[in-house]
């Protein structure tokens, strides 16, 4: 899986997790590394805007070649004072780090918390859904940049910066045009099959055809967002789709 990049706050410079110096040491404390397979296993948690997503690869990307950035337990909220483009040196943990990314991209905090319970604190805020476990609901080649995964114990947090098709995002973000029902075909129907894989880890053919698949996600992508569940994507659903897609 060396096509698929991720990057996290990993131990200090002495590879420990206590009582290391503000700021990278060793370039190596916060940075990226080539995809592996956890021993705990991974849930992945995909953010359902893709600017967003591609907005948390992004900032996790910068902190990695941040080298003010460290890693220390015990000095793990002073990147909350600074922030990710910092140029103070400072220190952070794995699930902190993921905490001041969400919050910077979506303005939502989600709070202290530890990698056993981040992953439900980012459901809670509407903008992520779990996807399931690598390996089992997930394949790796499905991982987009962007993508939060968590060890499903205890453990880790990391976010892919790079998957194996490095996209993120469908087009300049801008929503399907309505009216989509059963039987629509063209480019517009295309549009929506990329956009609503991506928001929910769909594996739909990008055929342009709105047969029974399509019309199942559209009544996914409905019912999470509280739109009447018709398997239809008029109005309201477009509507809905440009309030997530818009770049804030």
């Amino acid at each position: 899986m060396s096509q698929i990049i991720i990057g996290s706050a990993r131990h200090d410079e002495y590879g420990k997790y206590v009582g290391g110096k503000a700021g990278d040491q060793t370039g190596s404390e916060v940075s990226t590394q080539a995809y592996y397979n956890h021993k705990k296993g991974w849930y992945v948690y995909r953010c359902i805007n893709p600017v967003y997503l591609r907005q948390i690869a992004e900032k996790m990307y910068k902190a990695c070649i941040n080298d003010k950035i460290g890693y220390s337990q015990s000095d793990r909220y002073s990147l909350s004072k600074y922030g990710i483009d910092t140029d103070v040196p400072c220190n952070t943990d794995c699930s902190e780090l993921i905490r001041v990314i969400v919050k910077e991209v979506t303005g939502i905090d989600v709070g202290i918390c530890t990698t056993k319970e981040i992953g439900d604190r980012l459901v809670k805020t509407k903008l992520f859904v779990k996807l399931g476990k690598v390996g089992v609901q997930v394949s790796p080649s499905q991982l987009v940049a962007g993508d939060i995964l968590c060890t499903c114990t205890k453990g880790h947090v990391v976010a892919v910066t790079k998957g194996v098709t490095d996209e993120t995002t469908t087009g300049n973000g801008e929503a399907p045009k309505p009216v989509i029902k059963y039987g629509v075909r063209g480019e517009e129907v295309t549009k929506l099959q990329q956009v609503l894989n991506k928001m929910f880890g769909l594996s739909l053919d990008t055929d342009g055809i709105c047969g029974n698949h399509t019309t199942d996600a559209i009544r996914l992508y409905q019912k999470h967002y509280g739109l009447e569940v018709d398997g239809k994507y008029g109005p309201a659903s477009y509507n809905k789709m440009k309030e997530v897609l818009k770049n804030v």
